[in-house]
C-alpha cells in the first residue's frame, strides 16, 4: 500500500470514529475550512459549520449506538472514492443499515497532514429491521 493511500485510509478510519463516537472537535480536525459536502440528501454545504451541520441532522436522527465502516479506498487522481456500511439504532429500538458510496477530495493541511476538502456520501441502499420482540 502506498503511504499516501495509507494516510487516506488513516483518515476514512478517523473520519468513522468521529461520527459513530459523536466526536465533532475530531471531525472539524479533518476537513479544511473550506470544505464542500453533499449529504445523502443532496443538499451541499459549504465551510466547517456547514460540514458539521450535516452531522448534527444525522446525530439528531440517529441517537441510538452507531457503527460504520469504509472499505474499497482507491485513489483515482484527485479522487478518493471508497464504499461505506452504517448500521444504527433507530428511537424505536429497530436497527437501520444504509449501504453508500463516499467520493472525497482530501489536500494537505498546514500541520502536514490530510484533510478531506470535499465529500460526497451517496446512499445506495437503505433497510430498516424491526425490533426484536
Amino acid at each position: 500500500m502506498s503511504s499516501l493511500l495509507e494516510e487516506v485510509t488513516t483518515l476514512q478510519a478517523r473520519y468513522c470514529r468521529g461520527v459513530d463516537d459523536r466526536d465533532p472537535d475530531l471531525l472539524r480536525s479533518l476537513v479544511a475550512d473550506d470544505v464542500e459536502i453533499v449529504g445523502a440528501d443532496g443538499v451541499r454545504n459549504f465551510g466547517v459549520d456547514g460540514f458539521m451541520g450535516v452531522f448534527d441532522r444525522y446525530w439528531a436522527r440517529n441517537p441510538g449506538p452507531v457503527l460504520h465502516l469504509v472499505s474499497n479506498v482507491e485513489l483515482l487522481g484527485d479522487e478518493v472514492r471508497s464504499l461505506f456500511h452504517a448500521v444504527s439504532r433507530q428511537p424505536d429500538g429497530s436497527i437501520q443499515q444504509t449501504w453508500g458510496r463516499y467520493r472525497d477530495a482530501v489536500v494537505r493541511a498546514g500541520h502536514g497532514g490530510l484533510v478531506f476538502a470535499a465529500k460526497r456520501i451517496d446512499v445506495v441502499l437503505r433497510v430498516r429491521l424491526p425490533v426484536d420482540q
